[in-house]
């Protein structure tokens, strides 16, 4: 098995012990990797149970750096990701960044240059991008079979007090505007899979913001309208407030329709009214499973020397996007995208 899977011979150190960073360290050890850092400011235990016997546990990052790493997954609070990065990057580390990958546009060039000179992998969070029926909906759209996409409508809307219930929201990164929170950049996946799958997007309008229903500094419920290079609009509505919850995507072509529907595990082609094809998520499928694959990706590309699945352009494309809606917003300060 270990010939077949080079990656396990690679050292990672996770920078962030919150609950991404305790699941990334999970899945970590999960996929046979030994050698593993931590790097946590605070001494609090972590959201999952975890085995800590055989981690690294430091309190400073320039500390755990001198001890030299493969990889960095970069999993603390948006805000503090770019520092983060480049002093990983700049150790000569593979990155894998979770998303948003900064809260700001500002600072990303240096990063970019930092990781093409050293000639490092970068793979952003973007889970997404492994789930079944949104690659089914991908290979659909490149095969043509709705032929060209004339409108698409995408949700995605989650109650956030229930995203932690250790913790007070409120006190989180999501809902935090010092700590790159808000409905834009937390969700920022949904913006991300339109990416993938329709190319360069223009936003024309966003109204929304804080509803107050939460108690929030940062907005928590948007809804947008963008359009492709092709001409076709997108509605794309995202909140904080949903119960249950709800992603779902719909896409109208002029030979069909592709709709895909995350909580049911289904995606579904149709023309001229008929079911022509579908693609149900299996009945053992659990949402770890989404980090398992992306991360075995950017295992696979670091050892392959290839590039990732999600890689740091289509992030920063991606975090662009959901700055310039949020300019778009009422009574938003228009962002500066100098770098």
């Amino acid at each position: 098995m270990a010939s077949t899977e080079p990656y396990r011979s690679l050292s990672a150190l996770v920078v962030g012990l919150g609950s991404i960073g305790a699941r990334h360290l999970a899945n970590l050890q999960a996929l046979g990797l030994t050698r593993l850092g931590v790097v946590r400011r605070r001494n609090l235990p972590p959201p999952r149970p975890l085995d800590l016997s055989r981690v690294a546990v430091f309190s400073d990052l320039d500390q755990a750096l001198s001890a030299g790493w493969d990889l960095a997954f970069i999993a603390n609070p948006t805000a503090l990701h770019l520092p983060a990065a480049l002093a990983c990057a700049r150790a000569g580390c593979h990155l894998y960044l979770e998303k948003p990958v900064s809260h700001l546009r500002e600072g990303l060039d240096e990063l970019v240059r930092e990781v093409e000179d050293r000639r490092l992998v970068v793979q952003v969070g973007c889970q997404l991008r492994c789930d079944p029926g949104l690659m089914a909906v991908r290979m659909w759209l490149l095969a043509g079979e709705v032929g060209p996409v004339i409108s698409a409508l995408a949700e995605a809307g989650e109650w956030l007090p229930g995203w932690h219930p250790w913790e007070d929201y409120r006190a989180g990164y999501a809902a935090r505007a010092d700590l790159g929170g808000g409905v834009l950049l937390t969700t920022i996946h949904d913006l991300d899979y339109l990416l993938w799958l329709l190319g360069p997007l223009t936003p024309l309008a966003a109204v929304g913001g804080v509803s107050g229903a939460l108690e929030l500094e940062v907005e928590d419920q948007v809804s947008a309208l963008l359009t492709t290079d092709g001409g076709a609009g997108v509605s794309l509505c995202l909140d904080y407030l949903q119960r249950p919850p709800a992603r779902r995507l719909k896409l109208v072509g002029g030979r069909g329709v592709i709709a895909w529907d995350y909580y049911a595990g289904l995606a579904q082609l149709w023309r001229e009214g008929e079911l022509k094809d579908q693609k149900q998520r299996p009945p053992d499928w659990d949402r770890n499973d989404l980090f398992l694959a992306v991360t075995r990706d950017f295992l696979a590309a670091v050892t392959q020397a290839r590039a990732p699945l999600s890689p740091l352009a289509q992030g920063v494309a991606a975090l662009e996007l959901a700055l310039a809606l949020k300019a778009l917003l009422p009574g938003a300060a228009s962002p500066s995208f100098e770098a």
